[in-house]
């Protein structure tokens, strides 16, 4: 990119794209990535977040300049005027409905499980309540921002080379292979057209983008290397196994790209059904209590959490059913291929699905009774325990064990009912559940 002219047109940056995605450069990339974020988590989580603080700030203030660009471009406007216009029609389209879902669900985390892992090196100032409310609002503020300015770019460059509105809309919704189109393609044709400054700022553009898509990924990482270590195995071998894994595992998608597509429509949709699976959780701890103990006695300073959150409760897993069960029966309907296994098929779904299931059944059954015992030959005791870390009877650690995985400081034990007298002074009453 340093030594080479941008793109200036759509077909001169699909040309770039598919000679990407034709050669072997995405397995290094995903070599790198993954070598890198197994790096980071190695010494803990704290290296994420002093990432983040850096890069965040970086890729935002770029978003912002370029939105700031592409809406004074020439018929930017026609584009954002497109943008705005709702098609009443799609709204039928269960499939739009679904996607729109698990893009929100995969962009906030929301039913993977990485909060969940993060949630356990928080500070009790630091607000689950207010996070839980910014962070989807941010985002789908981001969002916005980045659809309006991919809007007017495409319109704009569209239009001044006299293409018709009904090909600029088609260009629109061909949105490349496993979602890898608007940004890879058009971003470079934007920053283009910016001028001398193009370059450079589509250099720290997509610096940034990668080096959020590596926080991204350290996330992922930790969440699996975290639950390792939970079953008594080191942090070291336990990021070795992973990272190895992953490589392995995500090599397929980088050499063929309609893995990649099959993974993506697999487990996009999924998203949708863990966040349900989460929400039964609560459901299961009992909901009344999980909003006493986590806003009127875990959180300090943090925002109310009103009665309207019950309800929610109850609305939520609904609708994700509801979106489940009308996309099977909308894809079984218009879709006589369905059945097949094919790579988005409604069968290689539900497959898919119901396999990782059934295995994660399994090892919940099979692994949570049992805990790392050491053998009695002294020599295999010492070896064994550079790798795993061994529990006694009970099921806890042994005084000698080796600290928590994260790098973090954690905060002294708090007693619960003096920060309950501190936040309310009067006792828990039905009123303040």
């Amino acid at each position: 990119m340093c030594s080479s002219t941008l793109p200036s047109s759509l077909d001169a940056s699909l040309q770039i794209w598919n000679d990407l995605q034709g050669s072997n450069w995405p397995v290094l990339c995903h070599g790198v990535a993954i070598l890198l974020a197994s790096l980071s988590v190695s010494r803990g989580v704290s290296t994420i977040e002093l990432v983040n603080k850096v890069i965040v700030p970086i890729l935002l203030s770029i978003v912002v300049l370029c939105f700031y660009w592409a809406i004074f471009l020439p018929y930017a406007a026609n584009g954002i005027i497109h943008l705005f216009s709702p098609s009443w029609e799609s709204l039928k389209d269960s499939k739009l409905w679904i996607d729109a879902a698990s893009q929100n669900a995969w962009d906030t985390s929301a039913g993977i499980g990485l909060f969940l892992t993060y949630a356990t090196f928080m500070k009790r100032t630091q607000g689950a309540v207010r996070l839980g409310m910014l962070t989807p609002f941010f985002n789908n503020i981001v969002s916005l921002l980045c659809g309006i300015t991919v809007f007017a770019t495409v319109f704009s460059v569209q239009y001044q080379e006299n293409v018709p509105l009904a090909e600029v809309v088609e260009t629109l919704k061909t949105n490349g292979e496993a979602n890898t189109g608007l940004t890879f393609i058009w971003m470079p044709v934007l920053f283009d057209n910016i001028g001398s400054g193009g370059r450079f700022l589509a250099i720290a553009f997509f610096f940034c983008l990668s080096l959020a898509g590596l926080s991204s990924l350290i996330s992922l990482l930790e969440l699996s290397i975290h639950t390792i270590t939970d079953f008594g195995v080191r942090r070291i071998p336990a990021t070795i196994v992973i990272g190895v894994s992953s490589f392995l595992l995500g090599t397929a998608s980088a050499l063929d790209l309609s893995v990649l597509v099959n993974q993506d429509a697999v487990w996009g949709y999924a998203l949708i059904l863990c966040g349900c699976f989460l929400i039964f959780l609560v459901f299961r701890y009992n909901i009344i209590k999980f909003r006493r103990r986590l806003y009127l006695q875990f959180g300090v300073g943090d925002w109310p959490l009103p009665w309207v959150w019950v309800v929610v409760m109850f609305i939520a897993p609904l609708e994700g059913v509801v979106l489940i069960v009308w996309w099977i029966v909308d894809t079984i309907r218009t879709d006589p291929s369905w059945w097949q296994l094919s790579t988005e098929s409604l069968a290689m779904t539900l497959s898919q699905w119901a396999g990782v299931l059934l295995v994660t059944i399994g090892l919940n059954w099979w692994l949570l009774p049992h805990t790392i015992s050491p053998p009695s030959n002294p020599l295999l005791r010492r070896l064994l325990g550079t790798l795993v870390i061994y529990h006694d009877n009970r099921g806890t650690p042994p005084p000698e064990a080796d600290p928590p995985s994260s790098t973090l400081t954690k905060e002294p034990p708090v007693d619960l009912q003096t920060v309950r007298k501190e936040k309310e002074p009067s006792p828990i009453t039905i009123e303040d559940v």
